[in-house]
């Protein structure tokens, strides 16, 4: 038995005791960059905690949410192959930010998403951006169109 650390890989989601949560940089051997909440620190690679996926269903397994299982297959059905085009329309209340997140985060972890679009009625945005946050650590900058100034007479 080795009690070598396994290489981390770039986009990695990791955990630190002081930092929280965040995305491996680069591995430096024995100390690993890490993106924590905007700011870049070198953390030693003993320290760091990879937050395990689940590969058969393709997201976190410490999850913050209560998952139904209506939204596992919506998951499991959109990500099983890439890329992929999905319109997820349910009913008010079943859960449509959570299947979002869902299908969000093995794709940003593994890095084959680094930007990404979500349409949702102004009045939503904010609630969209507020939970995807809170249940998924994923962080939206929201856009605001300004409306230009009408000139008269």
């Amino acid at each position: 038995m080795t009690d070598a650390v396994q290489p981390f890989e770039p986009g990695a989601p990791v955990e630190h005791p002081r930092h929280g949560k965040g995305r491996v940089v680069a591995d430096m051997g024995a100390t690993v960059v890490v993106r924590f909440d905007g700011s870049l620190e070198q953390a030693p690679a003993d320290e760091l905690t990879v937050i395990p996926v689940n590969d058969q269903w393709g997201v976190f397994s410490r999850s913050r949410v209560q998952l139904l299982p209506h939204q596992l297959w919506v998951c499991r059905t959109v990500t099983r192959t890439w890329p992929f085009r999905w319109l997820v329309a349910d009913d008010v209340g079943l859960g449509k930010t959570i299947e979002c997140g869902l299908v969000l985060m093995p794709l940003l972890a593994s890095g084959r998403v680094r930007r990404l679009l979500v349409l949702a009625p102004a009045r939503l945005a904010p609630q969209w951006q507020f939970r995807l946050k809170d249940l998924f650590d994923i962080r939206l900058q929201r856009y605001v169109e300004v409306a230009p100034i009408l000139r008269t007479g």
